[in-house]
């Protein structure tokens, strides 16, 4: 062997990876998942993991969760929000209002994404819907801002329309509850 082939050899085998550094996993992400135990928290869960497996998310495998439900007593949101803002999940996901409002309270830095909430200006979840600011985003399900924009929109696209059903907004609103 030559000596510069040698040498080559030696410097490159000090500064190759060792066989621990190669063989460490990817870290795999944490969801929080805060919930309210109501009718239909079962049917969130199970949609939320069934949009995630469309996405390539397979539970235990790329993403894991830490689950709290406040098990029917509404007073435990800040502490099971706490509970995972001191997990250092990566995200949270909350479902309806007051659960977001619990995640909020309990940090400005971990991502909060809301699912089925309220208006989300009134309850300070967002400084606005155009600029919500912060680190909340999500789905709205009642927001009023909204509900007069779609009269508006209505309106303008038919002038002579004197009524408006709101039969849509009543059929969304029981879908998602049930």
């Amino acid at each position: 062997m030559r000596r510069r082939d040698f040498i080559a050899l030696v410097v490159g085998a000090g500064t190759a990876p060792t066989g621990s550094t190669l063989a460490q996993p990817p870290k795999v992400p944490t969801i929080g998942v805060l919930v309210v135990a109501e009718p239909g928290s079962e049917r969130f869960w199970r949609l939320f993991l069934e949009a995630l497996r469309e996405f390539g998310y397979v539970a235990g495998r790329t993403v894991r969760f830490a689950f709290q439900s406040d098990q029917g007593q509404p007073d435990r949101l800040p502490r099971l929000a706490g509970d995972l803002v001191r997990l250092n999940v990566d995200a949270i996901v909350t479902w309806l209002t007051r659960t977001a409002v619990a995640a909020k309270q309990a940090t400005r830095e971990i991502p909060i994404v809301m699912a089925v909430a309220g208006d989300p200006v009134a309850t300070g979840l967002v400084e606005s819907l155009s600029r919500p600011g912060g680190n909340v985003t999500g789905m709205s399900g009642d927001a009023a801002e909204l509900s007069g924009k779609i009269v508006e929109f209505v309106r303008d696209m038919l002038p002579s329309a004197h009524r408006l059903t709101a039969l849509v907004i009543a059929l969304i609103r029981f879908r998602s509850r049930s």
